[in-house]
């Protein structure tokens, strides 16, 4: 029995370092892409297309990189959907809303699928505001998902949050939205 906690203790902490390792990450320690090339899944070897975003918007706060928000926002994708096909959604406590949390496991046609295959297509941020001090960004997530035989073609819109005049840099999942 406590190996079974020692084990699930080490994939907590490694899925949490790495969704923190993706997310957390200060923009001013974020080196650029050489050529401003898009990502690439290797698994599928699949172009993501991000849309093209300044360098660094200040109009909506000081410290904002749109280029690296999608980055992140691409690797939360990826881990999101990897913690809910391996039955593992406590490990996403610390970066999704316990709300959203909930409601990915009930609507998420991914929870507890090992077969299957999801292509992440693009992503685009659609809507920056600010309310006092928390930053909102809301980001257009197309992907192609094969569940049964049947490829489909997907989007959702997911919203993220942060406090502006925190240290802390983790931006956190608060909404999802199939469109």
């Amino acid at each position: 029995m406590h190996v079974d906690l020692l084990i699930l203790l080490l994939l907590s902490l490694f899925l949490g370092f790495r969704v923190w390792e993706t997310l957390g990450k200060r923009a001013e320690n974020q080196p650029g892409k050489a050529g401003g090339r898009p990502s690439v899944i290797p698994q599928n070897q699949v172009v993501v297309e991000k849309e093209a975003a300044p360098k660094r918007d200040t109009s909506f706060y000081d410290g904002f990189d749109e280029s690296v928000f999608l980055e992140g926002a691409e690797q939360a994708f990826k881990l999101i959907q990897r913690a809910l096909r391996e039955s593992t959604p406590h490990t996403l406590k610390k970066f999704v809303a316990s709300d959203c949390l909930k409601a990915l496991l009930e609507k998420s046609p991914w929870t507890g699928k090992k077969e299957g295959e999801v292509c992440l297509l693009s992503l685009s941020t659609q809507n920056k505001r600010r309310e006092k001090d928390r930053a909102k960004v809301d980001v257009l997530i197309c992907y192609q998902q094969n569940l049964s035989g049947k490829l489909e073609n997907m989007s959702e819109v997911w919203t993220f949050t942060r406090q502006v005049t925190s240290s802390n840099p983790n931006w956190t999942l608060i909404e999802t939205q199939l469109t």
